[in-house]
């Protein structure tokens, strides 16, 4: 689905559970979620090369089939607590969209972003790595925002591949940060 109109949906699921298909983005528009993305069981998401932008707290972005994000930039932008799912993604920015405050935390597993960028320096957001301990594995850059805070995992592996900017807080909760840059 796509083209050159933004699309906009409440909650959007993908599939049935029952049948393979796979569902794949189009277009240059972006997509907006105000509620749930959801990639049911035995669907496949191929999300393109144009932005998701997805608004709603808690837990926006559920896949139980399998999601591949190619070069898509996603962003999440509630203003209220939020659960990351731990995936691959090219760029991935927490940043909420208005004053709040929130905490969003990311899932247990292994998080992949090709950058990374926490807050957008005007509304701060607190992520934490360190209540699910995932492994963290940020191929490009991390960015901090002003205001913003990243706390990272005791135990989860922390690795960055590019350039390190912090204009917020960094909390390393005793763990340890990789730089694999070449």
């Amino acid at each position: 689905f796509g083209n050159s109109n933004p699309w906009q949906f409440r909650n959007l699921t993908l599939g049935n559970g029952v049948a393979t298909r796979t569902t794949t983005k189009t277009g240059s528009a972006t997509t907006t979620i105000t509620g749930a993305l959801t990639v049911a069981t035995n669907q496949t998401l191929q999300a393109g090369s144009s932005a998701w932008v997805l608004t709603g707290g808690g837990t926006p972005f559920v896949v139980a089939g399998t999601f591949t994000v190619q070069t898509a930039p996603f962003s999440f932008l509630a203003t209220t607590t939020t659960s990351v799912l731990d995936e691959t993604y090219a760029l991935l920015r927490l940043a909420p969209a208005a004053a709040g405050s929130p905490t969003f935390t990311v899932q247990g597993g292994t998080l992949t972003s090709s950058n990374l960028v926490i807050g957008d320096g005007t509304n701060p957001v607190t992520v934490t790595l360190n209540t699910n301990d995932p492994s963290t594995n940020v191929t490009g850059n991390l960015t901090i925002g002003s205001g913003s805070t990243l706390v990272a995992s005791n135990v989860g592996a922390l690795d960055i591949g590019g350039s390190w900017l912090n204009g917020g807080t960094f909390t390393h909760s005793s763990g340890s940060v990789l730089f694999n840059s070449t």
